[in-house]
């Protein structure tokens, strides 16, 4: 296996553990979800990047990429914080 893609599987692993840690000890849950919202899309963009090759594309791409994690993790937090 190469090692870059050990390296991100190792910390994939650390984020999940994160983000089972972070729901347990946070107060407020709408700051536990938006914690967890942010190890999630740092999650996606480690897979993106490392298992789906997105880092050896254009430019385009990874902003395109970039910007859909950005909004679908503030789209997720924001409807949470506002459902009743």
């Amino acid at each position: 296996m190469n090692r870059a893609l050990l390296l991100a599987w190792a910390v994939l692993v650390l984020a999940t553990l994160l983000g089972f840690g972070t729901a347990e000890f946070m107060g407020h849950p709408l700051v536990a979800v938006g914690a967890i919202m942010i190890v999630a899309g740092g999650k996606v963009i480690i897979i993106l990047r490392s298992f789906m090759e997105l880092g050896e594309g254009p430019i385009a791409f990874k902003a395109y990429f970039g910007v859909w994690v950005v909004a679908c993790v503030g789209a997720i937090t924001v409807l949470y914080g506002i459902a009743p």
